[in-house]
């Protein structure tokens, strides 16, 4: 998923009364949804990157 996409989705779910931005600057949004693409690539304890590879192996 794009950073793009993400934001969408970010402000879809905004729109429907989630509180997503803490401070409500319109700048917020990318760095958001970065750190939502960084999550894809988070170690765990073993040193493996674990999500990436279920998520693009399944």
């Amino acid at each position: 998923m794009s950073t793009n996409e993400k934001i969408n989705y970010l402000k879809y779910l905004e729109s429907t009364g989630r509180r997503i931005r803490e401070t409500g600057a319109a700048t917020e949004w990318r760095g958001l949804a970065c750190d939502g693409n960084a999550e894809l690539f988070a170690r765990d304890a073993d040193g493996f990157i674990r999500f990436s590879v279920v998520f693009y192996l399944d």
